[in-house]
Formats: structure tokens, sequence, C-alpha cells
């Protein structure tokens, strides 16, 4: 339960659930192998179109369980986050934004989703779920912050200043 829990704890949080199961499904698709291998082709030979695969069913849980409610709220935590550190300069954990942000990105689990999402009736193809779920809305408001912050530095500053601010903008975001 994340009742009380904050940012970068919920965000912990995920993540450590997330990759439990993904080993647990790993460990139990592995011990199911010998089954997919033989039974599952003898099914299909009957016309069972109905058995599916341990991976695929766990991905499935995953997907209706866990990712769809939760997603959103993680996307948000991030941005916010990161938005906080822009504005106020408050410290925050790096590392468990980049392994949050990983798991958009992480080929394995993107191709997971896609697969999901497209055994579902989605009426637009999902090309990238990096993309679609984190990538657009954090270049919008990382255009939004900059935006605003370009311009009072140019009213109120010569462009030597600008030109410095920019430069301590730079070196922060250096990792």
């Amino acid at each position: 339960s994340t009742n009380g829990m904050e940012g970068e704890d919920v965000l912990k949080l995920y993540e450590k659930h997330f990759r439990n199961y993904e080993d647990s499904c790993n460990n139990l698709s592995l011990s199911c192998q010998y089954m997919h291998r033989q039974w599952k082709p003898l099914v299909f030979e009957q016309d069972r179109r109905d058995v599916y695969e341990i991976d695929k069913l766990a991905k499935q849980i995953w997907k209706e369980t866990f990712f769809k409610p939760i997603f959103p709220n993680i996307t948000q935590i991030c941005l916010n986050l990161i938005k906080e550190h822009r504005i106020n300069k408050l410290s925050i954990d790096i590392e468990t934004i980049r392994k949050t942000i990983e798991m958009y990105a992480d080929q394995n689990v993107n191709n997971k989703m896609k697969d999901l999402m497209e055994n579902d009736s989605i009426s637009e193809p999902i090309t990238d779920i990096y993309q679609q779920c984190f990538e657009i809305k954090f270049l919008q408001d990382t255009e939004v912050f900059y935006r605003q912050q370009k311009v009072p530095s140019l009213e109120s500053n010569s462009i030597i200043e600008y030109l410095i601010l920019v430069n301590i903008f730079l070196f922060n975001y250096q990792v």
C-alpha cells in the first residue's frame, strides 16, 4: 500500500515490486518450459486456442492489476519530482528516477507492454512505451520551464549574464 508514502518512496516501492514480479515470472516460465514445449502443441493440434504460456498470462495480470492503474501516477510523480528540483533546487534521488525511467525505456519491458497492449483493442498502435508514457509530457514540462526562465533573464540581464545562466542550467543537468 502507498498510503502515507510520497514521491521517491512510491517510486522505490514500485521499482522493487516490478523487479520482484519480473524475476518471479521468469522463474515460473523456466519451470514450465517442458510443458510449453510438449503439452501446448498437442492442445493446439486439437484446435484449442484458449491455452497460453505462463509468462503471457503473468504479463496480462501485471498489466491489468498494476500497470494500468498505477503507471499514470508513477509518471506524474517522476515529473513532479523533476519539476520541484528545477524550481526549488530541492535535492532528489536521481538514481530512483533513473531506474523508473529505465523501466519505460527497457527494451524487454517495452516489448512486453507493446505485446500486451496490442492484444487489447487500443485504437492507435503504441510505438514506444517510453515515448507514450513519459517523454512527451517530460519535454512539454521542460519547454514550459525554460520558456519561463528565458523571458525574465533576457529582460533583466545582459546577454552575457543570460549565457552564464544557461551554462549553470546545463551544468546542473550533467549526470
